[in-house]
């Protein structure tokens, strides 16, 4: 209850002493407030110049960005491509009747297939480098370095 009336009693005076300033310090009050609100208007523009200004440079440093995000872009899609190849590849070998499948890799790099592991014949060394072949079509090349067990 004390705290409550001390509080009470320190608004009161507060009032009091509000309603008794001089004209000059209602001034000084009002060109504060004029200031401040000045202050705020100039913090506003220059947050608005600020945030054009860092648009601009990441606009320009993206853009820079391009060629680099192409070349990621066309890595990404050559080695999806290569990994199809092999699995396509994989796919064919191990689907022949005629060919027993015991260790076997392939690796594609663009045009150039390359076999690992090994087979049981000679023969059957041939018949997945032909199927490697036909499979990855005209202008690739297979690298046959399967083998025999």
């Amino acid at each position: 209850m004390k705290k409550f009336l001390s509080l009470l009693g320190c608004c009161c005076a507060f009032a009091f002493l509000a309603a008794g300033c001089s004209d000059q310090s209602k001034d000084a009050y009002d060109a504060a407030g004029k200031d401040l609100k000045s202050a705020a208007q100039e913090t506003g523009k220059a947050l608005k110049e600020d945030t054009r200004k860092a648009g601009e440079e990441l606009k320009a440093k993206t853009k820079d960005m391009g060629p680099d995000l192409s070349k990621a872009t066309a890595n990404t899609k050559a080695a999806l491509d290569n990994d199809k190849m092999s699995l396509t590849i994989t796919n064919a070998i191990g689907e022949r009747k005629d060919f027993t499948v015991k260790d076997l890799k392939v690796d594609t790099n663009g045009t150039k297939i390359t076999l690992h592991g090994s087979v049981s014949s000679a023969a059957q060394k041939q018949l997945a480098e032909k199927v490697a072949k036909d499979t990855c079509g005209p202008g690739c090349t297979v690298d046959d370095q399967l083998s025999t067990k």
